[in-house]
């Protein structure tokens, strides 16, 4: 499960960490031994304060990719965003409420108002392109920095994914 962190998430599971958990209080105010982190396996990464919004609510977009032996990459032309059942917020009251911050299905579906905006709370890469529109964002450009990412990503885990 994913915690919040002096302005990070934590997400066990990705990274080898050679230095003992620790705890550190949320805000300087809360101290609580459900924070120390018992993994020593964990991806920490920064949390956007003030992300992009889909009708106030945070959403991430979901791809498919397959990365071959070889390296080559192929991307499914159609992904998805999910969406979270509730408007974003910083504010002291709702930074730890994981369904205002975390878009997954794990997390959204317990909610009383999931599939209140969109069914499943998913949109497809269409409702992106319109959202994107709207914003004045560059839907084609998004699109090219994605692919960018994703050839980066691959170059960057090579070594690993040949050693397997």
């Amino acid at each position: 499960m994913s915690k919040y962190i002096n302005g990070s998430i934590e997400q066990p599971g990705a990274l080898q960490s050679t230095q003992q958990p620790y705890t550190k209080p949320l805000f300087g105010a809360i101290q609580s031994s459900s924070l120390v982190i018992q993994s020593t396996s964990f991806v920490i990464q920064k949390y956007m304060e003030r992300p992009l919004l889909c009708g106030g609510r945070k959403f991430d977009i979901r791809v498919w990719v397959l990365f071959t032996h070889e390296l080559k990459v192929y991307l499914f032309r159609q992904g998805y965003i999910r969406t979270s059942s509730f408007v974003f917020s910083v504010n002291e009251d709702k930074i730890t409420d994981l369904s205002v911050h975390l878009t997954n299905n794990a997390v959204q579906k317990y909610n009383p108002d999931y599939n209140k905006y969109e069914k499943g709370n998913q949109l497809s890469f269409k409702a992106l392109r319109k959202l994107l529109e709207e914003k004045g964002k560059d839907y084609d450009g998004f699109i090219s920095t994605m692919k960018n990412i994703i050839k980066l990503s691959a170059m960057a885990s090579r070594r690993r994914i040949n050693r397997m």
